[in-house]
């Protein structure tokens, strides 16, 4: 019964992170979109749920906003490296990813 209940659980948590990354990618307001953000952080880590390469590639680590490209995103090959460095222009992080 535990193991049942633990799964339509985790179901849930993960269908409410689908509704959510929808609503932040709609959101012209950014701080909206970064309390949506943050939550479905928040969701992920208490459920244990890992976010897709797809989410987890466009919003950022350190503020939370989502990324766009051309908007608040800027991305550079490093020279001499297999790298692309994505660069939030909200915060400035970046990040260094294989390609």
């Amino acid at each position: 019964m535990h193991s049942k209940s633990t799964g339509l659980v985790k179901q849930i948590a993960q269908e409410r992170i689908g509704i959510l990354y929808s609503l932040a990618k709609k959101e012209p307001d950014p701080g909206l979109m970064r309390d949506y953000t943050k939550l479905i952080r928040k969701i992920a880590a208490h459920y244990r749920i890992p976010l897709s390469k797809e989410m987890g590639s466009h919003i950022c680590r350190k503020c939370g906003s989502m990324l766009a490209l051309g908007k608040n995103l800027s991305v550079r090959k490093l020279s001499g490296k297999r790298m692309m460095l994505y660069k939030c222009l909200d915060c400035g992080n970046e990040r260094q990813i294989p390609y």
